[in-house]
């Protein structure tokens, strides 16, 4: 099929054996064209000035400053032995609350919450949640 139309000033084309508009067989053929996939803008949200949206695998996420995901636990006692690999993500020791974001003070200082629940970072650069644990949302 000839072109159909321009993104960023290149011409965009179809794939003639794509048999649905969201097909995307075309992707990769000939190790030449490749799909473009519109991404909606980030959702707006109030946050810590270490905590950023970035879009992770498709889906925005919560990252901390040095681009690590930063995760909750899917209920109150789903984090036991399989969290080694997180760490609390540190408050600071006077941190006011940021929208949904609030700091918990304990014994070791203060730890970010996130609508409630202990927010932690993973430092081990794996993508994979722990058992019991979720990347965190907007």
């Amino acid at each position: 099929m000839g072109p159909s139309g321009t993104y960023k000033g290149l011409m965009v084309f179809t794939f003639a054996k794509d048999k649905t508009s969201r097909a995307v067989g075309g992707n990769g053929y000939m190790n030449v064209w490749q799909v473009i996939r519109h991404a909606p803008a980030p959702p707006k949200a109030l946050m810590p000035p270490s905590v950023r949206i970035a879009n992770v695998d498709g889906n925005y996420r919560f990252i901390d400053s040095r681009g690590d995901l930063l995760y909750t636990a899917k209920s109150k006692d789903s984090c036991a032995a399989g969290c080694t690999s997180l760490v609390p993500f540190t408050a600071p020791v006077v941190g006011r609350s940021i929208g949904d974001w609030l700091p918990a003070y304990g014994n070791d200082g203060a730890q970010w919450t996130y609508r409630g629940k202990l927010v932690f970072v993973r430092r081990d650069n794996e993508r994979t949640p722990p058992p019991g644990m979720l990347p965190l949302s907007p």
